[in-house]
């Protein structure tokens, strides 16, 4: 009879919780990250009206030449960025190429191509993303199949930048979608201004355009016309007008109409010019063409704009 009460007892006794196990190291630990990692994700239907949206991302580190892609067409696009290691890409638009460490591969939808580490291997960051804004920037010139490699420089926003994406979608959540989204922008004008070297403008001219740039910005107030801008340059017009294109995506006359317009905006809203008055102040001979510009570009008349800033 003692020894049933004994196991009676010992049943009904309270269990010693077992340990729990280590908790996954997270993605800013000191500890060495998963050699692999992959996170797919499916896009909402309203992320998908916003125009950009993210599918995938992940993180392959020690990746050898056994896993090469070949011949790789894809619906969407992706940017691959490698962290360590060299190795190469080839397609058809762009030929082979070699790939160094801090290098982004940015593939396109529809273009057959291949890539693959050296037998040391690389570390392989990736993102897979799409929708109209995407396709928009590959029209202004963010990337291109024919230029598919950009070099980062070691740029700490670019590391930054796949972390912080391949967190949000380990974390998911009813926002991740967009905030995923919203990285995925945000990577997309680092690397082209990287590639461009429109975020070194202002710090060590290199170019017929960087010096364009810090002229408008300086002299676009003072009636600066995209004429006048060559002739100050001592270049052809046709010349400077090509390269501004390649280089911003833009027009010399639009790039002048933006700096203007931000004065006057700030003008209306903030001082008690009257129209005349701000047409002049940004270089505008013209009020009756100044009010039908800023119509045009802002989708308000100049008295309509300083309405709606008053309190």
């Amino acid at each position: 009879m003692e020894a049933l009460l004994r196991d009676m007892e010992k049943m009904l006794r309270p269990q010693r919780r077992r340990s729990r196990p280590p908790p996954v190291p997270n993605l800013g630990s000191a500890e060495a990250p998963p050699e692999r990692v992959s996170r797919y994700g499916v896009p909402s239907r309203a992320q998908e009206r916003v125009g950009l949206w993210v599918s995938s991302v992940g993180r392959h580190v020690h990746q050898g030449p056994q896993t090469h892609v070949r011949g790789r067409v894809m619906d969407c696009y992706a940017a691959v960025w490698i962290a360590r290691g060299t190795g190469w890409y080839e397609s058809a638009a762009s030929g082979r190429r070699a790939v160094g460490a801090n290098t982004v591969m940015c593939v396109v939808p529809g273009v057959a191509h291949s890539y693959s580490a050296d037998p040391a291997g690389w570390d392989e960051h990736w993102v897979v993303f799409g929708g109209r804004m995407a396709e928009e920037l590959e029209q202004q010139g963010y990337f291109s199949a024919r230029i598919p490699l950009i070099a980062t420089g070691g740029d700490p926003r670019v590391e930054s930048l796949f972390e912080r994406l391949l967190a949000t979608f380990l974390r998911g959540g009813p926002l991740c979608d967009a905030t995923a989204a919203a990285m995925m922008h945000e990577l997309l004008v680092v690397l082209h201004g990287l590639a461009s070297g429109l975020f070194r403008v202002g710090e060590a001219p290199s170019s017929r355009v960087d010096d364009a740039l810090q002229l408008i910005e300086r002299e676009a107030l003072r009636g600066l016309t995209p004429e006048g801008l060559a002739e100050r340059l001592h270049t052809g017009y046709s010349t400077l007008r090509r390269a501004f294109r390649r280089r911003t995506g833009g027009t010399i006359k639009e790039y002048l109409l933006r700096v203007k317009f931000r004065r006057a905006k700030e003008l209306l809203a903030a001082d008690d010019l009257n129209v005349e008055q701000v047409a002049r102040a940004c270089g505008f001979e013209d009020p009756l063409y100044f009010s039908r510009a800023f119509h045009a570009r802002i989708g308000l008349w100049p008295t309509e704009f300083r309405a709606s800033q008053r309190r």
